[in-house]
């Protein structure tokens, strides 16, 4: 009874949010950015929610488990992609109000439909895979903690995180991470003490208790450890959620509070992580479906009484990343897609209208998709990460630093690197050979990027970093 209560009480509060944020709504640039006024509270909150969703409560836990230190390699990609953020190029982007990947590519290269278009849509597919996710981790919570129908809880969670961001975009997204973020902490805390205590704390968690392959990074290979942190690395580097936060700060120095607070935070829970799903495994247990790890360890080893906190904490990561990316893919459609491409003529209130109706038709099909075999997610969320190691890190990277990269250059590079990743990621053959798609797609995309931009650069426009240094003199 007391977990039903808590999370009812969960979502009045969530709701609540909501409407009071839906009031400071009035332009699409509130509803994307909160008009740049963000303090460091909001933004370290909405950053780290950002980076912390389910995958790290449930998720990354399992991971843990089956392939112990491996899970410090995801959260150490996203680690020191915030760090090369807040050094290298949040002050560029925050100087030129870029929140969306589309529009940093065209200020590069100049308007073009179809690199906005293509950069546009596997933005939305990234985010839509996150939101599924999400979907998923709800689901499964309800179906332990409360005991109803998985596909039930999904729907229900799925509902409220739409209307939820609907109504108060990034406003409602970044205070409602405060709030989710305090509970997010206390719930973790909880846990990790409790699990350190049932299991001696660092006692059994050892090479000689477990295997040195738990400790090593080998596990399940080498090749899927430095694919899976290019992976991270890539995708977070460029990851529009984070640059909307910088877009959203009211001033540079809050944005760096925030990418250096959600770096450590990110790498702090790798670590988390990894203890909670090694202790399970240390404590003799069979977990047969390892996103069960962390609840096999809420049951056994915290309080009854006391797993209405992890429920909570759990709903709070959960909401955090789902509001957060629809928010992020209705800004690409809105924006990129309606305003740039569709109806160049539209107005703001068309373009808050089109992101309002973006993240309903969007968390939707999120819903619809949250509720096919897991196996299915799984693979959606690796397809959308590879698309953005191959198409658009390299664009990106040698736009702003080479001034010899042409728009041709950037028209290649995003559909061939991205097909590149998504061929070796799916192929069962290739796949081992590289443990992935991710560095296949890094090594063709930089190839291509680099040799069609070298026989084309009469059109070179690149060196975009520099172009702007000149122009600041």
């Amino acid at each position: 009874m007391i977990n039903w209560a808590v999370f009812l009480a969960f979502i009045l509060v969530t709701a609540l949010v909501g409407h009071l944020a839906s009031k400071k709504v009035v332009s699409s640039d509130d509803f994307i950015s909160a008009g740049g006024s963000l303090g460091p509270l909001a933004i370290s909150c909405t950053l780290i929610a950002t980076w912390l969703g389910t995958g790290s409560l449930i998720g990354f836990v399992g991971t843990g488990y089956a392939y112990g230190s491996t899970v410090v390699a995801y959260t150490a990609g996203s680690c020191v992609a915030a760090f090369a953020i807040l050094f290298f190029f949040s002050k560029w982007t925050k100087r030129k109000n870029i929140a969306t990947i589309p529009q940093w590519l065209e200020y590069i290269y100049g308007k073009n439909k179809w690199v906005d278009a293509f950069s546009a849509c596997c933005y939305v597919f990234m985010y839509c895979s996150w939101t599924i996710g999400c979907a998923v981790g709800c689901g499964t919570m309800c179906n332990n903690l409360l005991g109803i129908p998985s596909w039930l809880g999904a729907v229900v969670c799925c509902a409220i995180i739409v209307a939820f961001s609907m109504t108060g975009g990034m406003y409602a997204v970044a205070w409602m991470d405060v709030f989710q973020q305090i509970i997010m902490a206390v719930g973790m805390l909880f846990l990790f003490c409790f699990v350190a205590n049932a299991t001696g704390w660092f006692e059994g968690v050892n090479a000689s208790n477990l295997g040195a392959e738990y400790f090593n990074f080998s596990l399940p290979s080498r090749g899927y450890v430095i694919s899976i942190t290019l992976t991270y690395f890539c995708g977070n580097l460029f990851g529009q959620t984070y640059y909307q936060r910088v877009a959203a700060s009211r001033d540079l120095k809050t944005a760096r509070i925030g990418l250096a607070s959600g770096g450590i935070a990110v790498l702090l829970v790798g670590l988390y992580c990894m203890f909670v799903g090694l202790s399970v495994r240390a404590a003799g247990a069979e977990i047969a479906v390892t996103d069960d790890t962390v609840f096999w360890a809420i049951h056994n080893w915290m309080p009854s009484w006391m797993e209405c906190i992890y429920l909570v904490a759990i709903l709070g990561a959960a909401f955090s990343t789902a509001d957060s990316a629809l928010n992020s893919a209705s800004s690409n459609i809105a924006s990129d897609i309606y305003k740039n491409i569709i109806n160049p003529k539209a107005t703001d209130a068309q373009v808050m209208k089109m992101a309002r109706i973006a993240t309903l038709v969007l968390g939707l099909i999120c819903l619809a998709m949250a509720l096919r075999p897991i196996s299915m997610l799984v693979n959606i969320f690796k397809g959308a990460q590879v698309c953005i190691v191959g198409g658009i890190f390299w664009p990106i990277i040698l736009g702003m630093f080479w001034k010899k990269a042409t728009l041709k250059g950037a028209i290649c590079t995003i559909p061939i690197g991205a097909l590149t990743g998504i061929i070796f990621e799916f192929t069962p053959g290739l796949n081992t050979i590289c443990g992935g798609g991710a560095i296949p797609a890094c090594i063709v995309g930089f190839l291509v990027m680099f040799l069609v931009s070298l026989f084309t650069c009469k059109n070179a426009c690149g060196g975009a970093y520099y172009r702007d240094a000149v122009t600041q003199k």
